[in-house]
């Protein structure tokens, strides 16, 4: 019996691209995205020792500050940000401590530049990570806007309305094209179970997606920073160097907002015609229910405001002063749980929360 040449041929070309697909799809769960060790072009990060002393510096700050990234290694972080904004720094980062989260310093003037700037600092190990922007206008009543979603989304019943209302309230906030609530099955797909986008672009409501779409090590990331923001994909992206150590150690950026993106996911995006997105997490008794995910089909920069209250505890309504309400609190608005001992009120609220996404 003869062969078809043409149709051998179209077998080969198959069996050749789904080898290329499970060979992506190998790659990307092996690939260690916390150390890619380089930055996006909107901001510059610094990594400081325990002792307040320059590690490591991106190769972009020169951009945003009148320095070199290389000269200022080994200089006092008060040499290049100056004394005041380093005492706000410190102060920040004890909130941080209490929180296990990370803090910012909103319209920092930074010696030598006339502009201001958003800083957030994190510790790392035994190291310090500070991230510097210039300063973007927000909403003043973001934090208010929140509150008043969260109070809608505790009338709901059940996960539909939880759902549907969640995007259309982040969308309104955020200002994404698209905005979806992206629930995720026992395998490990995912399915697109409420959507809000703006008019002229197709739906993906009732999409499955395949778990490789998501490799293990990003999921492990959205437990421990719930927000991820890519800003341009046609953007450079900038190194942190010395990309090792003098201990041989590469630098683990997982709480970095600035952190660049593995470029295969770049390519993903770009295929979908996304510029720039963002993604919230839903845990669930510290398992990853979900994800808010945010696509813009340009390029989008959230402020830092924006994004810390996006990704930050709700205050207690019980509580009149915000920094206390915020170490009493942990009831993230896409983050689901709550470590509060102090707070019926606050316990009750998780609980609410957990109920609705356990359907």
């Amino acid at each position: 019996m003869s062969t078809n040449p043409i149709q051998s041929d179209a077998r080969e070309r198959a069996s050749n691209d789904d080898q290329a697909m499970v060979d992506v799809s190998a790659l990307c769960a092996l690939e260690q995205i916390q150390f890619l060790g380089e930055v996006q072009e909107h901001g510059f990060l610094l990594e400081l020792s325990s002792d307040w002393i320059v590690r490591r510096a991106s190769t972009n700050i020169g951009q945003f500050l009148p320095v070199d990234h290389f000269a200022i290694l080994g200089l006092s972080a008060a040499e290049v940000l100056g004394r005041k904004v380093v005492h706000d720094l410190r102060s920040q980062l004890q909130i941080g401590d209490a929180s296990g989260g990370v803090e910012a310093v909103l319209g920092a003037h930074i010696a030598g530049d006339d502009r201001q700037f958003d800083l957030r600092i994190h510790r790392s190990s035994d190291n310090l990570i500070v991230e510097g922007e210039v300063s973007v206008a927000s909403s003043e009543t973001m934090q208010l806007d929140v509150q008043k979603m969260l109070i809608q989304l505790q009338r709901l019943g059940n996960i539909e309305g939880v759902a549907k209302t969640a995007v259309r309230q982040v969308r309104a906030l955020s200002g994404y094209d698209r905005v979806m609530c992206y629930r995720f099955h026992d395998d490990d797909s995912g399915e697109v179970i409420a959507e809000s986008r703006r008019s002229g672009i197709e739906p993906f409501l009732g999409l499955r997606y395949p778990a490789s779409d998501i490799p293990p090590q990003a999921r492990a990331l959205y437990l421990r920073n719930p927000l991820r923001a890519i800003s341009d994909v046609t953007w450079d992206t900038y190194a942190v160097e010395p990309r090792i150590d003098v201990h041989g150690q590469r630098l683990d950026l997982s709480m970095a907002d600035l952190r660049a993106v593995s470029p295969t996911h770049i390519q993903y995006l770009k295929n979908m015609g996304v510029a720039a997105s963002m993604s919230l997490s839903i845990v669930v008794n510290g398992k990853l229910w979900g994800l808010l995910a945010c696509h813009h089909h340009s390029g989008r920069v959230l402020s830092v405001a924006t994004r810390q209250t996006l990704s930050t505890p709700a205050c207690c309504p019980r509580r009149s002063n915000p920094q206390s309400a915020r170490r009493c609190c942990n009831v993230r608005p896409m983050l689901v749980s709550c470590t509060c001992a102090c707070c019926r009120a606050c316990r009750a609220k998780a609980r609410r929360w957990t109920t609705f996404f356990r359907s």
